[in-house]
């Protein structure tokens, strides 16, 4: 029995460009993202302070209001570490580049030897 083998074929050629400009095109996208959050926060700051004012006697509703703004602030920088942490990884990773695929292993043909027939 002749045992035949598979071409062994060559992984496609890596566009480096290509991976360097998706990489450069996906940190810009997290840097206007961190922009628009930092000016988004920053309008909620204002509004914050505008609603804040009228309630400046009132402990209760300060206090409230203190909490809501907290919670908030707590988000906004939750957001941001996150965007952070993916723009850094967008940065230090280099580009996985697909390993060549070793050839299939051949059978000795010098085995003499049947195979088992099988069991039931």
């Amino acid at each position: 029995m002749a045992w035949q083998q598979k071409p062994v074929t060559s992984p496609p050629p890596v566009n480096y460009s290509a991976i360097q400009a998706q990489q450069a095109n996906q940190q810009a996208l997290l840097m206007d993202q961190l922009q628009k959050n930092q000016v988004q926060e920053e309008q909620r700051q204002r509004n914050a302070a505008a609603i804040r004012r009228p309630f400046a006697n009132d402990p209760t509703a300060t206090g409230a209001l203190d909490l809501s703004d907290q919670a908030q602030r707590d988000r906004y920088n939750a957001r941001q570490r996150d965007l952070l942490d993916r723009y850094r990884a967008a940065t230090s990773v280099a580009p996985v580049l697909p390993q060549p695929s070793s050839p299939p292993k051949q059978k000795s043909s010098s085995s003499t030897t049947a195979p088992n027939p099988p069991q039931h």
